[in-house]
């Protein structure tokens, strides 16, 4: 096996749907990609599974939010439009009680009271 160089130059370009920040996290994201790719696994499949992986870690070590809980949504919609997940974020921010065992309807309405709406 030999061994991959990390990817140090801006032309050796990973997918964009990766934000990498340091050069760890690109010789992790080549080590995975080779591996796959010696386990028969297609360029795409590799590539896809090596974003993922680590992007796995960077949302565990609490480099990268989780995408389930990370913002509010588009602020123009009314309360009624965003799903329950920006709701709960937005009930967060508003420092309402007892949000987590609220349904999707509750958090609007708790939501419309803190708001004044």
């Amino acid at each position: 096996m030999r061994a991959l160089p990390c990817l140090t130059q801006p032309s050796q370009r990973l997918p964009s749907a990766l934000a990498l920040n340091c050069s760890a996290a690109s010789c992790q994201y080549q080590h995975i990609k080779q591996s796959e790719l010696e386990r028969g696994e297609s360029e795409e499949q590799a590539e896809a599974i090596a974003a993922r992986t680590v992007n796995k870690h960077r949302r565990q070590e609490g480099r990268t939010p989780n995408k389930r809980t990370q913002g509010t949504g588009n602020p123009n919609l009314p309360l009624a439009d965003l799903p329950r997940d920006e709701l709960y974020n937005r009930a967060k921010d508003a420092g309402i009680a007892g949000r987590s065992r609220m349904s999707e309807a509750e958090l609007v309405q708790a939501l419309g009271k803190s708001l004044g709406k």
